[in-house]
């Protein structure tokens, strides 16, 4: 997945509907095919809320559970990522902008939540009618229509729980990071270092892997190959170019090491993966 940002790094991807400042995503992510939601992070919130299975979620420092019948509200710009616990978790995302509605109950009531840095997000358990308003949403969703009266109704429901369920509190944060993904996510095609990458701060080289341990628990280059071999799977599931041609497509300049890497993270050659689950 990728995420276009400006000149400040913040992510441009537009999240919305039509005219509706909201972006609706119903998914499904498989252990079996290694799926996952990289790293990222949007001005908008986002409301995540499980139909079956379960997810781990990662908001900054921080992992959470969300089972079926659970969600999750993440504040605004908030570095988060996903990956299933289950075989299969199928889920609804609702990213929607702080002025989803107008100016007016921003600056009455949901400025507070976004402007509060101690709040990272919130843990849900939805209630019946809050169960009935989602089946509604979902069968619409099926039907490739968006039922955007059930869609503010929920959104709004869940914004009023937040009191009643304990919100996390944001750790200390190091922005730096946000910046450093960014120019992995634009530059993993490339042959980039670490040296180029603690450059776009610039930071030395050991405060640099010291933010990518912290966040992803993994070296700057790990998690640059990781990517890259994320990439690959997607290009792999959803392309018909050869193994070779995704090889080099993503940053890897030798296939024999392309594939011995493939194979180790995901347990499969690119061949007998896309002969698998490609769809």
């Amino acid at each position: 997945m990728y995420f276009e940002i400006n000149e400040f790094e913040q992510e441009q991807t537009v999240h919305q509907s039509g005219d509706f400042p909201i972006g609706i995503y119903h998914r499904t992510l498989r252990k079996s095919r290694n799926d996952e939601l990289v790293w990222h992070w949007h001005e908008e919130f986002q409301l995540t809320l499980v139909l079956t299975g379960s997810l781990k979620l990662s908001v900054e420092k921080s992992d959470y559970s969300v089972g079926e019948g659970k969600g999750i509200l993440i504040n605004s710009r908030r570095l988060h990522h996903a990956v299933p616990l289950t075989e299969a978790a199928e889920y609804i995302c609702i990213d929607f902008s702080p002025r989803f509605i107008n100016e007016a109950l921003y600056q009455s009531s949901i400025k507070e939540i976004e402007s509060n840095s101690s709040f990272e997000c919130a843990l849900l358990t939805l209630t019946a009618s809050q169960q009935a308003i989602l089946s509604e949403i979902v069968e619409a969703n099926r039907s490739g229509f968006y039922n955007f009266l059930k869609i503010y109704e929920l959104i709004l429901s869940c914004l009023n729980d937040i009191e009643k369920y304990p919100a996390s509190q944001a750790k200390k944060e190091d922005h730096s990071i946000y910046r450093l993904l960014d120019y992995v996510h634009q530059n993993y095609h490339r042959n980039i270092t670490v040296a180029e990458i603690a450059q776009v701060i610039p930071i030395n080289k050991n405060k640099c892997t010291h933010l990518f341990k912290e966040y992803t628990n993994q070296s700057p280059m790990n998690y640059t190959i990781d990517y890259r071999l994320l990439k690959a799977k997607e290009l792999l599931l959803n392309t018909d170019s050869s193994v070779s041609e995704i090889c080099f497509a993503v940053g890897f300049n030798n296939l024999s090491y392309f594939i011995a890497k493939f194979n180790k993270r995901f347990h499969s050659s690119p061949t007998n993966y896309r002969k698998k689950f490609h769809r």
